[in-house]
């Protein structure tokens, strides 16, 4: 959750009234300020490389915005929008940033009117334009900067160190303290986009890399924390904020139950090992099936430390099994992904956290995703 949330707790369990404006930027300078925005919506997504996404919908009454130059505000050649958030109410504004994003396109819709004049002519005169967009968060810059020759660590000592320079220069950087470092494993190898690379080095700490509400590259832990965030309850109860909605959901695809691992000697024969689950639910030839999964490095240079891995990964894989469930929020410009949320339901209290954001960025509810354990919804009866 963004710094200064507390100050907008109490306001979201009551009727504050949500408030967006995005300006837009190019070259560093702010070239249009408070923009009339008719509709838009962001959204957040911790499952894709590029997080947030945003589309807005621009009124212009004299026709002044309509991208006809390379550099205009909502033109798709460098500029950008910086949105911000608030919720109106009795005590002071605080406000807190939505993202960057950069325009990726635009469409104008123009409006014209066609005015007879005293002498039998007639003229045509601008009615307005409304502009449409779509847009990407700051990591489609890294994303388009891909390696144009075949790229390696400049030095194997630091995960983070790596990251901040195939990053700097494209992007602002976070400070990303408080992650344990790691060298960078000789065996390593880099994609041929500078995205996925920054992926896989973030992984190597147990971290996702994304775009802060800033709009600079941070590293986030994969595994979020176990303590609540933010707490919602069923119903109004007048202190924590109403879940205004929620459903159950499941699906068979990310589960395993059996783990291959495989490298090669130091020879080059190769080598293997396996971990397979013996009880539980989804156990090996239960009533789920047998659903392994393959895990190949160059690491593992003999049978048993196939074996170590094997079990390594089933372990992790049992960890991480989670349901999505959908909910319905109050609007609350303070979220981010990962923040852990405890919802009271009429017959329990679950925590998990926050995998998808839907917001839009004119006055409405909030959806998300919200990453659960699966053994918490097991027999979780659906709300009245």
């Amino acid at each position: 959750m963004q710094a200064g949330f507390d100050a907008i707790k109490s306001a979201l369990s009551g009727s504050a009234r949500s408030v967006v404006q995005v300006d837009a930027w190019y070259d560093g300078d702010l070239v249009e300020k408070d923009l009339n925005v008719l509709s838009g919506s962001l959204t957040f997504d911790s499952t894709r490389a590029i997080a947030a996404s945003l589309e807005t919908s621009i009124g212009s009454p004299d026709g002044t915005l309509t991208p006809t130059g390379y550099a205009d505000p909502l033109a798709c050649y460098g500029s950008e929008l910086h949105v911000r958030g608030a919720l109106l109410t009795s005590g002071a504004t605080k406000w807190f940033s939505l993202g960057w994003y950069r325009i990726d396109d635009y469409a104008a819709t123009e409006s014209w009117q066609n005015y007879p004049l005293p002498n039998g002519d007639a003229r045509w005169v601008q009615r307005g334009v409304t502009v449409a967009n779509t847009l990407s968060d700051r990591m489609s810059a890294i994303d388009d900067a891909q390696f144009l020759i075949p790229t390696q660590p400049l030095h194997l000592e630091s995960v983070i160190s790596e990251i901040r320079r195939l990053a700097r220069g494209i992007v602002p950087l976070e400070k990303m303290t408080g992650i344990a470092d790691k060298p960078i494993p000789p065996s390593f190898a880099y994609d041929t986009s500078r995205t996925t690379t920054i992926t896989n080095l973030a992984a190597l700490v147990g971290c996702s890399a994304r775009m802060s509400p800033s709009g600079a590259l941070g590293l986030y832990p994969l595994v979020p924390g176990t303590t609540p965030d933010w707490e919602v309850t069923v119903g109004a109860d007048g202190v924590t904020a109403p879940l205004l909605a929620w459903a159950r959901s499941g699906s068979r695809a990310g589960l395993y139950n059996a783990v291959v691992s495989t490298g090669q000697a130091s020879d080059g024969s190769p080598t293997q090992g396996q971990a397979i689950e013996t009880s539980g639910p989804l156990r090996w030839n239960g009533p789920f099936g047998r659903v392994p999964v393959a895990h190949t490095t160059a690491t593992l240079t003999s049978n048993d430390l196939c074996n170590a891995d094997a079990q390594s990964q089933l372990d992790t894989l049992a960890m991480q099994r989670t349901v999505v469930v959908p909910v319905t929020l109050p609007w609350n410009p303070a979220a981010e992904l990962g923040d852990v949320l405890a919802m009271t339901l009429p017959d329990r209290v679950i925590t998990g956290s926050l995998q998808t954001i839907g917001m839009p960025i004119t006055p409405g509810v909030m959806t998300a995703g919200v990453q659960i354990p699966r053994d918490s919804l097991w027999g979780l009866a659906a709300a009245a």
